[in-house]
């Protein structure tokens, strides 16, 4: 699986560092996907400001998937940040609630480097840095 890329989710502390030393131990680079706990403590990391080094020091890219609502919004948007203060490239999955998907409604609106975009017709992927969650996080509580 590292030597073709193939992408694995890796949802502990124990799995990562394995993979991570079997790929140095190949020589490869590895791509894995974080899983991020969606805040039911079930599975995946929990990412706070206080264990974000211990979790992301090593990575050297995060493609942050896109969550439904409150729940995991957190550790994705914690994520992000630690990738902006420490220069990692970070992409941004943005699920946003659309009714026509063509760009009539603007319901799906966010704001993307200070320009306003709609995730139907410019996304639904942008980059992590800039995002405007805050604005992201306002919009959505209008419309649940």
């Amino acid at each position: 699986m590292i030597r073709n890329e193939v992408r694995m989710t890796v949802y502990s502390y124990e799995m990562a560092k394995e993979v991570s030393e079997l790929a140095e131990a190949m020589g490869c680079k590895v791509y894995v996907h974080i899983k991020l706990d969606t805040g039911m403590a079930r599975l995946g990391f929990q990412i706070t400001e206080e264990n974000a080094e211990e979790i992301l020091g090593d990575v050297s890219g995060i493609i942050v998937p896109g969550g439904f609502g409150d729940r995991g919004t957190d550790g994705m948007i914690t994520s992000i940040k630690y990738a902006r203060e420490h220069n990692i490239p970070a992409d941004c999955v943005l699920n946003m609630l659309m009714i026509d998907g063509i760009g009539i409604c603007g319901v799906c609106r966010v704001m993307i480097g200070g320009v306003q975009k709609q995730t139907c017709i410019d996304g639904p992927v942008f980059n992590a840095w800039d995002v405007d969650f805050d604005y992201i996080l306002n919009r959505q509580r209008s419309f649940v």
